[in-house]
C-alpha cells in the first residue's frame, strides 16, 4: 500500500481557516471526480500546515491519477484560487510505502 502525503504552509494565521474550508472543498471535488479517497487534516502543536492523505494500491495507480487531476480544469481553478493562501514553495509531496 503507497500513501500519496501532501504539506502545504497556509500563509498566515488569519488564513488558516479559509485554508482550511478550501481544503475541504479541494477534497471534495477530488473524491466526487476520481474517486481517491483524499483526506485532509492540520499540525496542532507547530507551523500552520495542511496535511492531504490517500492511499493507493500500487504507486503506477498514483501516478496516472495525478497525472488526470492535472488535465481537468476544475481542479486547475481550485489550485489558481489557494495560491494567496499558502505560502509560496512550501508544496511538499510524498509518497510513503506502508507495509502490510
Amino acid at each position: 500500500m503507497y500513501r500519496f502525503v501532501r504539506t502545504a504552509t497556509v500563509r498566515t494565521a488569519a488564513e488558516q481557516a479559509k485554508a482550511l474550508q478550501w481544503a475541504g472543498e479541494v477534497c471534495g471535488y477530488l473524491n466526487r471526480k476520481f474517486q481517491v479517497g483524499l483526506r485532509f487534516g492540520v499540525e496542532v502543536f507547530g507551523e500552520l500546515k495542511v496535511y492531504w492523505f490517500a492511499d493507493s494500491a500500487s504507486s503506477e495507480k498514483l501516478v496516472a491519477q495525478h497525472a488526470e487531476m492535472l488535465k481537468d480544469q476544475g481542479y486547475l481553478g481550485l489550485l489558481e484560487q489557494a495560491k494567496p493562501l499558502f505560502m509560496e514553495g512550501s508544496l511538499k509531496d510524498v509518497v510513503v510505502l506502508l507495509p502490510e
